[in-house]
């Protein structure tokens, strides 16, 4: 899911979990400038801040990590 509308990203996660979202991804111009995304697990809140790489080249790592 992602939006397009252009609220703001506390009435996205909020959305987020009405939908029950497992992970969410964080994209911002900020993260865009630093080549960065950060991944959520949004049930136990931890998170990691990744490079665009590290999600093309294993996102199931990145997963992991954050199930541990």
């Amino acid at each position: 899911e992602r939006d397009v509308i252009g609220r703001k990203i506390k009435a996205q996660f909020k959305s987020a979990d009405a939908f029950k979202a497992k992970t969410i991804m964080t994209l911002g111009g900020s993260e865009v400038e630093a080549g960065q995304v950060t991944v959520k697990n949004n049930i136990t809140r931890q998170e990691v801040t990744v490079t665009f790489e590290e999600i093309s080249e294993d996102f199931a790592s990145i997963l992991q990590r954050l199930e541990a």
